[in-house]
């Protein structure tokens, strides 16, 4: 079963449909989004706001995030917080233990244990 039923957005005021997040086509052409497979992929064009989306869905879902900065404080994420309170996460069952891992955070966090991990990676791998 998944933890997540369906992303719905709430009414956006009309002030803010020209502004960043709301004018990206993915907010704009959002009404909902069912989740009923246990794996849900976006595919679009760079800038359709598929990250975006993502980023608000995480912060409307509370999750702690993995990386140098939390969601409700990350300056990067003003608009993506704004756009967040304007999605409905739609539950089967709530769970109690998640995260949000960000490319960017992955990246950051690779460059930052050096080039000689993989193969200390590979050393512990049985241990």
């Amino acid at each position: 079963m998944n933890f997540l039923r369906a992303v719905k957005k709430k009414p956006i005021p009309q002030q803010l449909q020209d502004q960043f997040p709301f004018n990206l086509p993915v907010v704009q052409l959002l009404d909902s989004l069912e989740t009923d497979c246990p794996v849900t992929i976006f595919v679009g064009d760079n800038g359709s706001g598929k990250s975006t989306l993502l980023e608000a869905m995480a912060i409307a879902a509370n999750l702690v995030t993995i990386g140098s900065e939390d969601l409700n404080t990350d300056p990067t994420l003003a608009n993506h917080r704004q756009f967040a309170q304007y999605l409905q996460m739609v539950w089967n069952r709530r769970p109690q233990r998640g995260f949000f891992l960000r490319a960017e955070d992955f990246f950051r966090f690779y460059q930052a244990i050096g080039p000689g991990a993989s193969s200390d990676a590979r050393g512990t791998r049985g241990r």
